[in-house]
């Protein structure tokens, strides 16, 4: 089995190529698949926030006129979420300051853990830095959940391949998989 990384709209790309067999991806609020629904068959694995963190240090700063920020561009999927759903939320006398952009939350959490600025990231991804109090949890910005679906195009599959799609989506990491 080979896992690839990659932005959503890169992921899907693969999938509809035929260079993937599975895509888990996320969805944001009242989103569907786009594109022939009937054409994928999809599973939701669960939710996931996208939550503001940053180190303890910048924490306490205290209150500041401009927040420092890890970007998303406003072209890939998370950039989107931040425009569409987050930045709408923010309290109206915040200015994001961006310090970094990058598509790559991987990226993106070193940035936030080397005290560039604060990230919004997956809790998936930063809850054993937050246990390990490498980062906080900024209060006072807003949150996003994010629904986790696994994707494969729709029809006949190879015997192995729907073995492995059907171990993962009856997987009890994955309790919310219909």
């Amino acid at each position: 089995m080979r896992v690839r990384s990659g932005n959503r709209d890169e992921c899907l790309t693969l999938l509809l190529s035929g260079g993937a067999d599975f895509a888990v991806t996320y969805e944001g609020p009242e989103e569907h698949m786009p594109l022939l629904p009937q054409g994928f068959d999809t599973v939701s694995l669960g939710i996931d926030r996208l939550v503001p963190v940053c180190t303890p240090a910048l924490l306490d700063r205290g209150e500041s006129v401009s927040i420092p920020v890890i970007a998303y561009p406003s072209d890939v999927f998370l950039g989107r979420i931040f425009q569409q759903h987050i930045a709408p939320r923010l309290p109206t006398s915040t200015v994001l300051a961006p310090k970094a952009e990058t598509a790559l939350t991987l990226a993106a959490c070193e940035y936030a853990l080397g005290g560039i600025g604060v990230a919004w990231l997956p809790m998936t991804l930063v809850a054993l830095h937050l246990a390990g109090g490498r980062l906080h949890c900024v209060s006072g910005l807003p949150e996003q959940s994010l629904r986790i679906v696994m994707i494969r195009l729709a029809g006949a599959s190879h015997a192995r391949k729907d073995k492995t799609w059907q171990m993962l989506k009856t997987h009890p990491d994955f309790p919310d998989a219909l």
